[in-house]
């Protein structure tokens, strides 16, 4: 393994030309990273910490200290396992794309709403205490939802009524969440191709769904 992860993500000179950084924490010793990592990176546009799937190792990246930043750019951000309970309250999602935080300690993604206007796909997949979602209302290119295993996801939240404006999704997942009902505004998700409730035991009904979803595709 190269100096600790070069310094833990110290990345030596020349850190304001980041771009990328790519980690596969199963592969890694267990670090405490600083408040300030990604301070002396305001370019970099992808971060992605994953592991293998058939890992059982816990999370491996550890921020005692809490996380103080990330960069505005970020367009991909993907961390599994992250220890915290939300995103920095500094950062500002503007340009992200796409996230992926399965497995985390989140309790939420962030305070208050954001402009989602470039996000198109969110995989919160697992994070046993997440009780709130943003409001996607502004998410205009939204294509891919997935919320599986979100178990605390029940009266604290309800798929809000304001999805029917994101006609963009074309895959919602929502398997053993808590979800009592779907909004009557799901007819209007006009490109949905894919529904997944699996086990959702609380779930009483089902809306009327758009013609664009084939009923084998939805899956209880």
């Amino acid at each position: 393994m190269m100096m600790p992860v070069l310094l833990a993500f110290g990345l030596w000179a020349g850190s304001g030309a980041i771009k990328g950084i790519t980690l596969n924490v199963s592969e890694v010793e267990e670090m405490c990273l600083s408040p300030q990592v990604f301070r002396s990176m305001p370019n970099l546009m992808f971060l992605n910490f994953y592991k293998n799937y058939n890992n059982q190792v816990g999370n491996k990246l550890k921020l005692p200290n809490g996380l103080e930043f990330l960069p505005n750019k970020i367009r991909l951000l993907g961390w599994v396992g992250y220890p915290l309970k939300s995103l920095p309250t500094t950062f500002k999602v503007e340009n992200l794309v796409q996230i992926e935080m399965n497995f985390s300690k989140l309790t939420k993604l962030w305070d208050g709403d954001q402009n989602l206007v470039s996000l198109k796909k969110i995989e919160l997949h697992g994070p046993k205490k997440l009780i709130e979602l943003p409001n996607f209302s502004k998410a205009k290119h939204l294509a891919e939802v997935n919320l599986d295993y979100c178990s605390k996801l029940r009266e604290l939240f309800e798929v809000p009524d304001n999805i029917g404006l994101l006609s963009s999704i074309r895959e919602l997942h929502l398997s053993e969440t808590n979800i009592e009902t779907l909004p009557l505004s799901t007819r209007h998700l006009s490109r949905l191709q894919e529904l997944y409730l699996d086990r959702c035991k609380r779930l009483r009904s089902l809306p009327e769904l758009p013609p664009s979803l084939p009923l084998d595709t939805v899956r209880q």
